[in-house]
């Protein structure tokens, strides 16, 4: 420990692969993303539990996550990351920073990729979502605009506390195709737990003209329910968090 108890404060960024764990969040007993960087961390040292600053469901990907751990000694960024990723499977460091910052609170935007396809293999079923019938795409440009802007999306989240805020705010939304896939993004100061896989599920309903723009206009505005369904997990990626 040095002489005057100083903390030091890490900014560690790393991706995963949601299809070999519980979710992203600790939980006891469970194969979880968390669980897993913090018995790496030991090895390195580091016996304080790390903080993340996006929490992600069983199956959901991340390209880019962050966490803030703490040590009692200035570390070695290029020999930790080198020993983490040697000792972690499913999980990898992309970089480590000295920095204060708060992981949650101090994040500004957070983008989530949600990615389709008609066709899948054993190599790439976890990663995509599979999804045959015709895409419609002019019509879900138009339908995934109507997220945009501040909005109450207590009909786009799974069950929360009564006084959860549900108010977030997407900044930009975007839709393309590359190759056969189609890719879906969501810029926004946060999102809840369950939203992007609700929104999508209401998306691809659109498409196959099981709902309509007014039905998720009326949604979105808390006037009816008319779907609360989750897309698979599949193809569902946390694309990036910026500070």
């Amino acid at each position: 420990m040095s002489k005057n108890n100083k903390k030091y404060t890490y900014k560690i960024i790393f991706s995963y692969d949601g299809s070999r764990f519980c979710g992203s969040a600790k939980q006891p007993n469970m194969n979880c993303v968390q669980n897993m960087l913090d018995e790496a961390l030991k090895t390195v040292g580091i016996f304080t539990p790390s903080i993340f600053a996006s929490r992600t469901d069983k199956g959901v990907h991340a390209k880019c996550n962050v966490a803030k751990i703490e040590s009692n000694y200035k570390l070695n960024e290029k020999f930790v990351i080198k020993k983490l990723n040697y000792v972690l499977n499913g999980i990898f460091i992309k970089n480590l920073i000295i920095c204060e910052f708060e992981p949650r609170f101090d994040a500004k935007i957070r983008s989530y990729r949600y990615i389709i396809s008609p066709k899948i293999n054993a190599f790439n079923k976890a990663f995509l979502c599979h999804y045959e019938k015709n895409i419609n795409l002019n019509l879900l440009k138009e339908a995934i605009k109507i997220y945009e802007g501040e909005h109450n999306f207590k009909e786009f989240c799974l069950s929360l506390d009564k006084d959860k805020n549900t108010i977030r705010t997407i900044h930009k939304t975007r839709i393309y195709t590359y190759k056969n896939m189609i890719i879906f993004n969501f810029f926004a100061n946060g999102f809840l737990r369950g939203q992007i896989r609700l929104m999508m599920d209401f998306l691809l309903k659109i498409n196959e003209g099981k709902l309509n723009l007014n039905d998720l206009k009326e949604q979105i505005s808390g006037i009816k329910s008319h779907s609360r369904t989750l897309a698979s997990p599949n193809g569902l990626y946390l694309k990036s968090i910026s500070y």
